[in-house]
């Protein structure tokens, strides 16, 4: 027989040691029996997380609850970040009790496609990505045909090779790294007011490697470095590096509240720096803020979303903040803003959820790299529907004179 290291929580508290597997008979069972003991099943040691041990703890001599059974597996399955957890009702040693087995399944390769974005923007046409990805335990490597027309002043084309490693021996060390591949193509408007304004280029090639440190549950940090490759568009086609440090600080947590209400709460800073020292020929620093919390309860959801960024000194145009588009400022078309991106930026959000239904308002203020002197604070109400990734809305700027509704669809993250 295999032998297995056991975590197991019974009436009496919590044992680890190594056991035999018994091939005890299944047994059909209803709300009338007990749950004798929860055991964990796998090949190697495995630790599990105070809140998962306390939900265990909780289901440990009360009536059986299937569907709480389920979810827990689910919890460890997401946890450990395994593939597969199969669970097994076993006669209990006790009349009319039973033992539950949760037994880790050696790992295998998953292989997924997906359409992670498929969005249309009624100014700024479709944006898309397509990925084929693989898995195998902790790591996954992933293949992405990319067309975005949304998150930066041009249209990025092309693909992006990513690989994540969720345990990099321990579960508070990952590691990822990502190379790009992309095409520009730049609006009319913004060709026509180039010149002299910004360098536009027309391809950019980016390695990104970093590692992510759990520094206390919710709380992490990630470090790392980007090698940019941009080839100029004109006066004449030539090569500048972009070479930056990238440092972030992110905390998230989702709690429950009174009144059986769950909140979610994500903040983060992030900061990338280009200097002369990396081999960069651009030199500039990029900080951003960002704060986004959500209260659920029922079917009523509301949600604050607040971001605040600042760049400083020579940097390529992709690095600049963006408003106008399917997140920030939505009802605005980022082109008519500040086409090349802002060096600073504020905006907030609050929306509101019932079921489908979403309302939501947007402000903020967006200052030119070129005449960073003052800004203009800008405003956009909308409505619509969701369900999960699938969305539909419409956004209003609020100005005077004619009103230009935009339509947003598609998938969003």
């Amino acid at each position: 027989m295999k032998l297995f290291w056991v975590a197991a929580l019974t009436a009496g508290g919590l044992c680890a040691a190594p056991k035999q597997m018994a091939n005890a008979q299944e047994t059909n069972v209803n709300t009338r029996y007990a749950v004798e003991s929860i055991e964990v099943l796998a090949d190697q040691d495995v630790r599990l997380s105070r809140g998962l041990q306390d939900e265990i703890r909780r289901l440990t001599g009360a009536r059986l609850d299937v569907l709480a059974l389920e979810e827990l597996a689910k919890r460890i399955r997401v946890e450990l970040n395994v593939s597969n957890v199969d669970q097994r009702l076993v006669r209990g040693r006790q009349r009319d009790s039973v033992r539950v087995v949760y037994e880790i399944t050696p790992e295998r390769t998953e292989i997924d496609a997906s359409v992670p974005r498929l969005l249309y923007h009624s100014r700024q046409g479709w944006t898309g990505e397509a990925e084929v990805s693989a898995r195998y335990g902790p790591q996954r490597l992933s293949l992405g045909i990319v067309s975005d027309a949304d998150e930066l002043p041009e249209r990025n084309s092309g693909m992006r090779l990513r690989y994540d490693n969720t345990r990099l021996g321990t579960r508070r060390l990952r590691a990822v790294f990502v190379f790009e591949s992309f095409r520009q193509q730049w609006d009319p408007a913004i060709e026509a007011a180039a010149d002299g304004v910004a360098p536009l280029y027309r391809t950019r090639h980016m390695i990104e490697p970093s590692l992510t440190v759990v520094l206390a549950g919710p709380l992490t940090w990630t470090s790392g470095v980007s090698f940019a490759a941009i080839e100029n568009q004109f006066p004449a086609a030539r090569t500048s590096s972009a070479h930056a440090v990238v440092n972030t600080l992110r905390y998230h947590r989702q709690w429950e509240g009174l009144g059986a209400t769950t909140h979610l709460l994500d903040a983060g800073y992030s900061l990338r720096a280009a200097t002369s020292t990396l081999g960069s020929d651009f030199s500039f620093t990029r900080h951003h803020w960002h704060a986004a919390y959500s209260a659920t309860r029922g079917r009523h959801t509301v949600l604050m979303n607040l971001a605040a960024g600042r760049l400083t000194g020579a940097a390529p145009i992709y690095e600049r903040f963006v408003a106008g588009n399917s997140s920030t400022l939505r009802g605005w078309n980022k082109l008519d803003l500040v086409p090349f991106g802002g060096a600073r930026i504020v905006h907030q959000t609050v929306e509101y959820r019932y079921r489908l239904l979403q309302a939501f308002y947007d402000t903020g203020c967006v200052w030119a790299l070129e005449s960073p002197e003052g800004c203009r604070v800008r405003h956009s109400v909308g409505v619509g529907m969701r369900k999960d990734r699938l969305m539909l809305a419409v956004a209003f700027p609020v100005r005077s004179g004619r009103i230009e509704p935009m339509l947003m669809t598609g998938l969003t993250f």
